[in-house]
């Protein structure tokens, strides 16, 4: 899976814990999802080649299944534009 993928779909999640209609629960999933995410301490370390990011990538898969619903093209452009901001235009461009 493509890094800057792995980030954007970190970032709607992010993006949707900031939705009032957004219940506790789900909430709560997409902050373990995004503390697994962020953690040192993975099944899988982030450093071994090809699969390293797998165990994150399941993590933030089940996240966003969870939090489909919330996230709607605001979300996406909100999230298109932090990564823009951060790594710039062309990986932006390469999200959509």
């Amino acid at each position: 899976m493509n890094l800057f993928k792995l980030i954007y779909e970190a970032l709607q999640l992010y993006c949707v814990t900031e939705n009032p209609n957004c219940p506790m629960k789900i909430k709560a999933a997409i902050f373990a999802a995004l503390g697994y995410f962020i953690s040192p301490f993975d099944v899988i370390p982030d450093f071994t080649p090809i699969v390293g990011y797998s165990d994150d990538a399941g993590a933030i898969a089940l996240a966003l299944a969870l939090a489909q619903i919330y996230i709607n093209d605001a979300v996406k452009q909100k999230a298109r534009n932090k990564i823009a901001a951060v790594f710039g235009e062309g990986v932006a461009a390469d999200l959509a």
